[in-house]
């Protein structure tokens, strides 16, 4: 049984698993792969990594936690999270496969929904922002 497993791959997922990696603690991370921020050109207000393309920083963010032997990174989706009688969790992989651990960590990001609007797609992290915290130094 793993201590903790992480779902979701972005910032906030990789920093608990360094954080859990750091303390030896048996970890797994299950990524989907599907970071909101993919789409901008780069990433702003996170310390160390300012104006650094998100895929850039979340394949850093990999080869750091790979050192980690306590840390597992597992590409795929956790469509199901029980807790049992005795506190654990079994989490259930979109592969069918199953995972137990004492704790979970749900780092499942943001999904953000803009505007139906012609041309916003090809705009969106370019020139088009959700985020004016985020990207208002940029523009």
């Amino acid at each position: 049984m793993k201590e903790c497993i992480v779902v979701g791959g972005g910032a906030a997922g990789m920093s608990a698993a360094l954080t859990l990696g750091r303390a030896r603690l048996d970890t797994l991370v299950v990524d989907a792969g599907r970071q909101s921020n993919l789409v901008a050109t780069t990433l702003g207000g996170l310390l160390g990594h300012e104006g650094r393309p998100p895929a850039e920083f979340y394949e850093a963010a990999r080869s750091e936690l790979a050192r980690y032997a306590s840390v597992e990174l597992r590409q795929g989706e956790v469509t199901r999270a029980k807790r049992a009688d005795d506190g654990s969790f079994t989490v259930t992989l979109g592969d069918g496969r199953q995972e137990r651990a004492v704790t979970v960590v749900l780092a499942l990001g943001a999904e953000y929904r803009y505007p139906r609007v012609s041309g916003i797609d090809e705009r969106w992290g370019g020139s088009v922002f959700h985020c004016p915290f985020c990207h208002g130094w940029e523009v």
